[in-house]
């Protein structure tokens, strides 16, 4: 099978020589002719060699019989008269001229033999230098193959490495983008935990402080007003001392659940620590007191809660802190102070109570 990945023009041709990109015998043609003429001239010496043996049988012959004939004459001395001297004469002519006529005779084959024999040298050295250009250009074929194999093994073996590695790059990509992940929601989890009341899931005084001035901004840009009510549970230390911090915290979750049940979504409910909660809400307009009313009552009265416990009821309800902001304050610090002011006039006036800072007046009058 011939290595594709070697030129044709140095690829073997089937009959041992080389073959062009066409497939056909580039010097197979002009060997043939010098191997034809060879094999002629080689013909031709060998007929010339069978003259040249048989005119040598000849004139050994005809020694041999002129040499018997001699040989006769000397033990029967008797010299040969007519025919058998005519004989004798032609015998002993034969014998002395065939030498010269055969060698004048096949001369010039024996030339045509020598000229023969060497170009038969010439072309068996030809062939032979032929060969050897030949051994070596396979010799070439052969190492230009086996660097070809190396060069395949390095380009497999680097695949393979490029493999690993893009393997070993999506692995670091994919934990990477897991640690970031693990990152991110770590970085929420404590978010979260920084801006939350971890019980109740409100937002804790961190949060509300922050999104107390940025409603307060929002209400001075659309001229409007913010209300802020503080929320103070009455009993809860009773609560606590009887029947123990776990029910106190869930009375505190039971809280901010009516808190939710009694305000709008877009108002801000946070726990501003122990049994102090704030809301925020900025939906009401100019001269809309009623409803601000309606809203601190319904608060109220979502937060009286009766505590069972071994047959002993607790009741526990709700004192509110009201201060509208800029009817009370021109800002969100005085605001809260207003607010604080206005729940504990109404703690020390029987608690479970809602009381408005701009009332504040007149409940301390009529205490």
């Amino acid at each position: 099978m011939t290595d594709t990945s070697v030129p044709r023009a140095v690829q073997s041709g089937g009959d041992g020589f080389f073959a062009d990109a066409d497939g056909r015998d580039r010097k197979a043609p002009t060997l043939d002719r010098d191997m034809a003429a060879a094999r002629r001239r080689s013909a031709t010496g060998g007929n010339l060699a069978a003259a040249l043996t048989i005119s040598i049988k000849i004139a050994t012959v005809v020694c041999v019989v002129e040499l018997l004939i001699m040989l006769l004459f000397s033990l029967f001395p008797v010299a040969p008269t007519g025919p058998a001297l005519a004989v004798f004469d032609a015998v002993l002519l034969a014998a002395c001229s065939t030498p010269p006529i055969l060698y004048w005779v096949i001369r010039p084959f024996i030339a045509a033999r020598e000229a023969a024999a060497s170009q038969l040298t010439a072309t068996n050295e030809a062939l032979k230098n032929e060969i050897g250009e030949r051994v070596l250009v396979e010799e070439e074929l052969r190492t230009r193959k086996y660097e070809l194999e190396v060069q395949i093994d390095e380009i497999g073996y680097m695949k393979g490495l490029m493999e690993k590695q893009a393997a070993d790059a999506i692995a670091l990509a994919e934990d990477l983008s897991f640690q970031k992940q693990a990152m991110e929601a770590s970085e929420r989890r404590n978010e979260y935990l920084a801006n939350h009341d971890t019980l109740t899931g409100l937002p804790n005084r961190r949060s509300f402080e922050r999104q107390l001035s940025q409603l307060k901004e929002l209400a001075r840009a659309r001229n409007g007003t913010m209300t802020l009510i503080f929320v103070d549970l009455d009993n809860f230390k009773a609560v606590n001392d009887t029947l123990g911090h776990q029910r106190g915290d869930e009375l505190l979750v039971e809280v901010a659940a009516q808190l939710r049940g009694s305000t709008r979504d877009v108002d801000l409910i946070a726990r501003l620590g122990g049994d102090e909660f704030a809301i925020v809400s900025t939906q009401f307009k100019h001269g809309r007191d009623a409803e601000l009313r309606s809203l601190a009552e319904r608060i109220r009265r979502a937060l009286s809660i009766a505590v069972e416990a071994g047959g002993r009821v607790i009741p526990v309800s709700a004192t509110l802190g009201i201060a509208t902001y800029p009817a009370d304050a021109a800002d969100e610090r005085k605001l809260l102070q207003c607010a604080d002011r206005a729940m504990y006039a109404a703690k020390n006036h029987g608690r479970n109570r809602a009381v408005f800072y701009h009332d504040l007046e007149a409940v301390q009058a009529a205490s």
